[in-house]
């Protein structure tokens, strides 16, 4: 996962790392013990009911505005490659279900 990220301070960080290790940042730990959930299920609540049909390139889109919204911080430039997409498709998938909500 690459990603541009914009704090609230005006301070921009470049990331590039894989998205499950984005998940186990302090940032996303702290934001999911705040809203009492995991790191993958806040991501996951931000994304639309029919993810699971999305295509990869889609899914990608999907996913880098639900890591915005996780995050509160402005996100751009987000590009996921095959192995988060494929990391997204296999252990996200189940998290978190609009029905049980």
């Amino acid at each position: 996962m690459q990603a541009l990220f914009e704090t609230q301070r005006g301070h921009s960080v470049e990331l590039d790392m894989p998205l499950s290790e984005f998940l186990a940042t302090r940032l996303m730990q702290r934001r999911a013990r705040a809203a009492l959930c995991t790191p993958g299920e806040l991501v996951v609540g931000h994304l639309p009911g029919d993810y699971a049909t999305f295509d990869p390139e889609e899914l990608s889109l999907a996913l880098a505005e639900a890591c915005e919204t996780a995050t509160e911080f402005a996100v751009s430039h987000v590009k996921l490659n095959h192995a988060d997409v494929r990391f997204a498709q296999r252990r996200l998938e189940g998290i978190y279900s609009p029905e049980a909500a």
